[in-house]
């Protein structure tokens, strides 16, 4: 066990020794009737990212669309990527309910699409399409969406750079049964 300990305070030491030797520029004053030394300070700050102002999204038999802006920041680039994943794994809604089939039971799903629309600057490419027709669970669109280069605790109402979300279901498959249908998207942004 002691054997142990002092390896432990060697390699603390030699890390040490490592990281006053070289990696610091730090200089040290001469005996004098002055003297004179000095360091370096550094600060490194991690890229941040945020989203705000999803909304649930409900839908009913008049509709087949929902659409709501929402915002992002980053404070690394003003392009972004988004990666979305669902809880269901394939972008459909679920009840847990099943219909018997000429196979057996089959379970009842609504599969529907998530669109993201740049509604930013116009250089912008952001375009991107997730389920039905589009991108799979978990994958990440090469369209590069603005980011908002402040972030801010306010509504997204009224930002410059936004991101519209439409959630659609192209269609209700036959003898659906009553009952609620739902799924957890996950949004995902990464600065480029």
């Amino acid at each position: 066990m002691k054997l142990s300990v002092s390896l432990k305070q060697l390699a603390l030491a030699a890390a040490m020794g490592a990281v006053s030797a070289g990696a610091m520029a730090a200089t040290d004053g001469t005996v004098g009737s002055t003297s004179t030394g000095d360091f370096e300070i550094y600060y490194n700050q991690n890229a941040d990212v945020r989203i705000w102002g999803l909304e649930d999204v409900v839908f009913d038999r008049e509709t087949s669309d929902k659409s709501f802006t929402f915002c992002t920041y980053s404070n690394n680039t003003t392009k972004i990527q988004f990666t979305l994943s669902s809880r269901s794994g394939n972008f459909s809604l679920d009840s847990g309910s099943t219909i018997d089939s000429p196979g057996g039971t089959t379970a009842q799903s609504i599969p529907y699409a998530i669109r993201l629309q740049d509604s930013g600057l116009p250089e912008s490419d952001g375009d991107a399409s997730w389920g039905v027709g589009g991108l799979g669970d978990g994958e990440r669109s090469p369209a590069r969406f603005q980011s908002q280069g402040e972030q801010s605790d306010v509504a997204c109402a009224g930002a410059v750079e936004t991101t519209d979300l439409t959630v659609s279901i192209p269609s209700l498959p036959a003898n659906l049964s009553d009952g609620a249908y739902s799924d957890v998207v996950t949004l995902t942004i990464r600065p480029i």
